[in-house]
């Protein structure tokens, strides 16, 4: 059995940011720092939730982030599609729960 150490609130925001990046995705300032906060929220939580997941926990969090940016493009051609903003990072209880993270 291999144990890994479970990525700080930090590392997960940096895997984001890499996955953001490899999709193509930039992140305004204040989705990053919005983003921080939920991560390093998520991170401090770990132990008491069983379905914290590392990376994949992170993956996840993007996923339900890249799809709030697609909605916004739909309702509103004109903005950026591949730009990440705060209001995007803005994630439901119910959300987070269901993919795990908290």
């Amino acid at each position: 059995n291999v144990d890994f150490e479970d990525y700080s609130g930090e590392e997960m925001l940096e895997i984001f940011i890499s996955i953001a990046k490899s999709n193509c995705f930039e992140l305004e300032k204040r989705a990053i720092q919005r983003l921080k906060k939920l991560l390093c929220a998520i991170a401090s939580r770990k132990d008491e939730n069983r379905a914290f997941a590392n990376a994949r926990t992170v993956r996840s969090v993007f996923d339900l982030v890249r799809n709030r940016a697609a909605q916004r493009y739909l309702k509103d051609t004109s903005v950026n599609p591949d730009l990440i903003i705060a209001d995007d990072i803005t994630l439901s209880a119910e959300e987070l729960k269901s993919i795990g993270a908290i």
